[in-house]
């Protein structure tokens, strides 16, 4: 294991790549989790309105 990591390039030739494409993955998921939390928040945020203004 110490042999391997000591090497250096050995680990990190097939590995850099994966990781990038996986960092990209992991944004567009972030981005699209947050897309669907804003839209959530808005709508919630709209029935919140009407509610409080038909009270008033």
């Amino acid at each position: 294991m110490t042999a391997v990591s000591n090497t250096g390039w050995q680990p990190e030739l097939p590995i850099r790549p994966m990781a990038s494409q996986l960092c990209s993955l992991e944004q567009r998921r972030q981005r699209y989790v947050n897309l669907r939390t804003n839209v959530f928040i808005t709508a919630e945020r709209d029935r919140w309105d009407d509610v409080h203004h038909d009270g008033a």
